[in-house]
């Protein structure tokens, strides 16, 4: 990479500052972050904008200086405070904000110069106590500057920010002054705090609640295999022929080209996984009031869908999908802090801690593509199939989540990229999944796709499963799991009986009581506070505790037998539990 020709030091006018909490989203993000290593990268984001007529370095530098002033965020810090160390934004006064400049030559190709200058400015750990959660830099040609690059940590802007951010810049070089946001962080924090916001996350909360009351325990429930040594790979696929399908299908269905995306991502996990419905958590962005459009801030937090596939066609399930979603994208925005404590409390009462590790992410600002080609017919579409292209994106030691798609912002291409953890999902299998989603929209664009036959139709092989694992309300577990589990948080012998019950087994666990060890319902705490969003585990459904262990050699099932001090499901709570955000006072 080029170093910079020089750095110039831009001069600001911003507001005085000022200082308070971190609102939802903020928070959310921060949370993510601050489970990597403070060297991790993977949150920072490089872009570069190419710019349309010519502009000198010194007008660039003007409208970053008045987009800077503009937006708080570009200008904030985070710091800790109070004895429990708080995390609080700080929106600074500074006079100066530094530009690097990189001069190329005229025959250089300026969008990968362009791409080299971002990346180099994001691969750098941004110092949040310390420094602005932006890098600024131009790429200078014959005098003029053809693109402006940048790197952002994810702290302080989601996707939705970067249009707002890149319009302006626009604008701003065109002579227009854009509008002052109607929300700064700040004010996003107070909204949140008001009667109307506390009354959303509640609402978000009973959703999530209730959607986790009938979801599966993991979509991955079957054994961890040897993962690659970078565990996490993100593969891509660069595929107009989806595009083309998927805008027939939305038309036929008469919907969005993101719930056509979203109920295929969800059928061909749920094809995969055996599950049905499947469960998959959603980015929402956030920006359903007027006030939020021109925020630049992350307001993105998660979205919690369980969406069935159901009998009849990919058709069917598409115009089934459309509400669902809604339901989801509608239920995203709530306090973290009591969405944590309202699962944690209904855990204990589910016996399970559901692994909520797959995400679905429509990043696009437009729901249609443009630039496809027109197609009349089957066998138009599918000789653009022969210009699909599956590649690799990256590949990451930690990342927290096993499987991850992305619907990127390309406008004349569908390009998904495909993230997965390879002890649940192989980089084989990520291309598998891939080309699986691209063949049921192209079948299902001139054509019915059966969603009974839907694995075989799409050509999914679903993963191994030993024959010793029993198929319980919400999935499948392994009973010798379960039984070392009990044993563990008992710190006494116990065995797992599987009984026959409809629709589903029960899991019986007899455990023989120790001195001063737990009762039935701390037992029960002591399983589920275990689990830990672990696959192939559950609590058991009954817990008896004996006045003695058996023998290792005999029968299992002679627990039955032994005499009985206790017995119960060891649920104290209530169902279900709902727990309210309540509005700030004064």
């Amino acid at each position: 990479m080029p170093n910079p020709a020089e750095t110039i030091t831009v001069p600001i006018e911003c507001p005085a500052g000022r200082e308070g909490p971190l609102a939802w989203g903020q928070r959310a993000i921060l949370a993510t972050v601050s489970w990597l290593d403070t060297e991790d990268t993977y949150f920072n984001i490089p872009l570069d904008w190419a710019l349309p007529g010519r502009h000198s370095v010194a007008d660039v530098a003007g409208a970053i200086a008045r987009l800077t002033e503009t937006h708080e965020s570009l200008r904030t810090v985070l710091v800790r405070a109070g004895a429990d160390g708080e995390w609080r934004q700080r929106v600074e006064r500074r006079d100066s904000l530094a530009l690097e400049v990189y001069d190329i030559d005229a025959s250089a190709d300026v969008a990968e110069q362009s791409r080299e200058v971002a990346a180099a400015l994001a691969a750098r750990p941004f110092r949040l106590t310390e420094e602005w959660p932006v890098r600024w830099a131009v790429i200078r040609s014959e005098g003029a500057v053809p693109a402006v690059v940048l790197a952002l940590s994810h702290t302080a802007v989601d996707n939705w920010s970067l249009g707002v951010m890149r319009q302006d810049l626009l604008d701003l070089l065109a002579g227009q002054v854009p509008e002052p946001p109607a929300r700064q962080p700040l004010d996003q924090v107070d909204f949140e705090g008001s009667a109307r916001g506390a009354g959303r996350s509640t609402e978000s909360l009973r959703h999530w609640a209730r959607t986790l009351e009938r979801a599966p325990h993991s979509m991955f429930d079957y054994p961890a295999r040897t993962p690659e040594a970078k565990r996490y790979v993100r593969l891509g696929l660069d595929s107009r022929s989806l595009a083309v399908a998927t805008h027939i299908v939305a038309d036929a269905c008469r919907t969005s080209t993101t719930t056509v995306l979203l109920t295929a991502a969800a059928c061909v996990l749920g094809a995969y996984t055996g599950h049905d419905p499947a469960l998959l958590r959603l980015i929402v962005g956030n920006r359903h009031d007027p006030d939020a459009r021109r925020t630049v801030s992350p307001l993105a937090q998660d979205g919690l869908l369980l969406l069935p596939r159901g009998d009849g066609t990919f058709h069917d399930a598409v115009k089934r999908g459309y509400l669902p979603a809604i339901n989801a994208y509608k239920h995203g925005h709530y306090d973290p802090a009591v969405l944590a404590e309202t699962i944690r409390r209904n855990e204990h009462r589910w016996g399970v801690v559901h692994d909520k590790s797959a995400f679905f992410n429509d990043v696009r600002l437009a729901d249609r593509w443009t630039g496809l080609p027109a197609v009349a017919d089957e066998g138009g579409l599918k000789a653009l199939r022969a210009h699909n292209r599956v590649f690799e994106v990256g590949a990451y030691d930690r990342v927290d989540c096993k499987l991850f798609l992305a619907v990127t912002d390309r406008p004349d291409s569908a390009v998904l990229h495909l993230l997965g953890d390879t002890a649940y999902i192989t980089r084989d299998e990520l291309t598998m999944l891939l080309n699986a989603m691209e063949t049921l929209l192209v079948e299902s664009a001139f054509g019915e796709v059966p969603l009974g036959e839907l694995a075989a139709a799409v050509g999914i092989t679903p993963p191994d499963r030993p024959g010793d694992w029993v198929r319980v309300r919400g999935g499948r577990v392994d009973p010798e799991a379960v039984r070392r589990l009990v044993a563990e948080a008992a710190g006494a012998e116990a065995s797992i009986v599987v009984e026959a019950g409809e629709p589903w087994p029960r899991l019986v666990a007899h455990v023989a009581a120790a001195p001063g060890g737990p009762t039935g319902p701390e037992l029960h705490v002591a399983v589920v506070d275990a689990l830990r969003e672990r696959t192939g585990v559950t609590a058991p459904d009954w817990y008896v505790l004996h006045d003695r262990a058996l023998p290792a050699t005999e029968d299992p099932e002679a627990w039955q037998t032994l005499g009985v001090l206790w017995q119960g499901d060891g649920r104290q709570e209530p169902p279900p539990i709902f727990l309210d955000s309540r509005p700030s006072e004064g």
